[in-house]
């Protein structure tokens, strides 16, 4: 049919009109394949320009943030001599929450250390104080779920504990922690800039078990954190994450570093080793107590440091297995314990995911039971000489009871684990 028109047009002098829904008539192709319809191309080559003018969009608006942050640093003069004192302070805490008993918990560690923080006590002075809480929600968890429990939690807070904004955003498997501070930084950027604020970052892994005025005093430094995790000597010296203060100029300096970096980082481990070991970005760190003699997440740093006033205890550093083999001699018991699971230890461990089940077993065998790692069912127990400690503090009973209520669900979520 298409033919017999082009015959009846030429006959005429026309050009021949083809209607859009029909194909020309091509020669068969010699190789045997199949021509892609000129109009699929069409719609293909526009699909891929709107890629990368989308691509391109996003580069150009990346860019531009990183641009911001360089021209805040040049108007504050954050290059040039000593800092102003800052004028104001503002909490932001990053949580991570699944609804439910386990979600719960986690707000009451929350609360916890955002009502040491605080306290006058903790903070020295008068400056105006502002509380950021950033959630995202567990994947088996509805978002409507986790903020009902949020609001609920929120709206019972005492006044002195008072969170002043509240954040939902999507977790990011990679970029964690740090995408959720950011969210909140640039919510509070006129106000941080307005005030000369100083700001606490922290998380839910840890419990303070006093206040700590030491990080809001601006004398500690641009970026001041708890403990130096090794000796001046070795370039992997730093301070951990979980809880630090910055100065407006290094909150700027954070910023501008993450927005240069934020596409390189391919996992987790990636980001720790930007943002917490080198700190490139920052100009004056400075830590609250010096090296303890091994990393500050070891059984002898821990002694020594929470024994001459250290305000915090890690949640995956207070307990202990049960496990009769842990008190054998090394020399006599077998290189695993009887209760060993390796399907325990790859999920309770989350960087351990990509190892088998040799590699767990070895990881086990040589570090993993140094490092008071989950790897059974078998119960765990707050260390006796954490107890011990705790009884002489002023709030060491109300951090008591939070972790003993953690323990509980833990060894209720692993004992799930190991039914299933």
């Amino acid at each position: 049919m298409v033919v017999a028109r082009r015959r009846a047009a030429g006959k005429k002098g026309m050009t021949p009109k083809i209607p859009l829904w029909e194909e020309p008539p091509t020669e068969p192709a010699k190789s045997g394949r199949r021509r892609i319809p000129t109009r699929l191309r069409k719609w293909i080559a526009i699909g891929a320009v709107a890629i990368l003018a989308a691509a391109l969009c996003v580069a150009i608006y990346y860019w531009w943030r990183q641009g911001a942050m360089t021209r805040l640093l040049q108007r504050h003069n954050c290059n040039n001599g000593a800092p102003a004192p800052s004028e104001a302070n503002i909490i932001i805490v990053a949580s991570h929450l699944r609804h439910g008993p386990e979600g719960d918990l986690r707000l009451r560690i929350v609360e916890h250390n955002i009502c040491l923080l605080s306290q006058r006590e903790s903070r020295g002075d008068a400056k105006p104080l502002k509380s950021v809480a950033v959630f995202s929600a567990d994947e088996h968890s509805s978002a409507l779920s986790v903020h009902m429990m949020v609001d609920k939690w929120r709206h019972a807070l005492p006044s002195e504990c008072r969170i002043d904004d509240v954040l939902f955003v999507r977790n990011d498997a990679v970029l964690v922690d740090a995408s959720k501070w950011m969210a909140a930084l640039y919510q509070m950027l006129p106000n941080l800039e307005q005030s000369n604020a100083r700001v606490m970052l922290l998380n839910d892994s840890f419990l303070l078990t006093r206040p700590v005025p030491e990080l809001w005093d601006d004398a500690c430094g641009g970026v001041c954190g708890l403990v130096w995790t090794a000796d001046p000597s070795d370039f992997t010296r730093h301070i951990q994450s979980y809880l630090r203060s910055l100065s407006m100029c290094e909150t700027f300096r954070f910023m501008r570093f993450f927005e240069e970096n934020r596409g390189s980082f391919r996992d987790v481990n990636d980001l720790i080793q930007h943002f917490e070991i080198v700190l490139s970005w920052a100009g004056d760190v400075s830590a609250m107590f010096e090296y303890a003699g091994s990393h500050p997440d070891s059984e002898a740093a821990q002694k020594s440091l929470i024994r001459r006033g250290y305000p915090a205890i890690k949640l995956k550093k207070f307990f202990v297995t049960s496990d009769p083999w842990l008190l054998e001699s090394e020399s006599s018991r077998s290189p695993l314990p009887p209760a060993f699971s390796p399907d325990i230890y790859k999920q309770m461990n989350h960087d351990l995911t990509f190892l088998n089940r040799t590699g767990l077993e070895y990881h086990f065998a040589t570090t993993g039971k140094d490092e008071d790692r989950i790897y059974s069912s078998q119960p765990l127990v707050i260390k006796g000489w954490i107890l011990e400690e705790l009884k002489k503090l002023k709030d060491g009973d109300a951090t008591k009871n939070i972790l003993e209520d953690y323990l509980s669900a833990l060894n209720a979520h692993v004992a799930g684990l190991a039914i299933h």
